[in-house]
């Protein structure tokens, strides 16, 4: 088991290693962090905010940056252009939100996760699987593909393609009549 992490309440730093974690190499637990620049902590226990960076190890709270907001862990909330987490339990909201998997939901343009328990909600949402993806293009490689082929009594022939995650999918359908008219 690893030795417990330095506790320090405020951190502040201009950029990892000027600042409070030159003290620590940025090992230290924090519960308020600040990142002028940008911030680095080994743990985060509360707010952490880093102006074009905030790099953190396990974080519990709120993780916020204008740029690049990067944990090992997000039990929480993580706000930035890009986050990154390798576990997620919570949300990502941002542009472009990567995550190694988890429980929580993904909200942004561009959203990929291993296996997420919940939703992805973006223009392009990817990963191995997710509970819900609502999106422009959803790509799921251990989602649902089912190709259709149906008529009626009439003469209309449709063929559909229904693609997505778990307990929500697409379908898309084209149609004709070609015994009409």
């Amino acid at each position: 088991r690893p030795p417990p992490r330095p506790y320090v309440p405020v951190g502040i730093d201009l950029l990892p290693g000027v600042g409070v974690s030159s003290g620590y190499g940025g090992s230290e637990r924090r519960a308020f962090a600040l990142g002028v620049i940008a911030d680095l902590y080994g743990g985060l226990d509360g707010y952490a905010f880093g102006g074009f960076a905030t790099l953190g190890g396990d974080v519990v709270g709120v993780q916020q940056s204008v740029g690049l907001a990067v944990a090992e862990r997000v039990r929480g909330v993580q706000l930035g252009v890009v986050g990154v987490a390798l576990h997620l339990e919570g949300a990502q909201l941002g542009a472009f939100n990567v995550s190694g998997g988890g429980e929580g939901a993904q909200i942004g343009f561009v959203n990929v996760a291993s296996v997420l328990r919940g939703p992805q909600v973006g223009i392009l949402n990817i990963g191995d699987r997710a509970d819900v993806g609502v999106g422009i293009i959803n790509i799921y490689a251990q989602g649902r593909t089912q190709l259709e082929v149906t008529g009626d009594s009439g003469g209309l022939l449709r063929l559909a393609v229904k693609h997505g995650a778990g307990w929500w999918h697409s379908v898309y359908t084209v149609a004709s009549n070609p015994f009409y008219g």
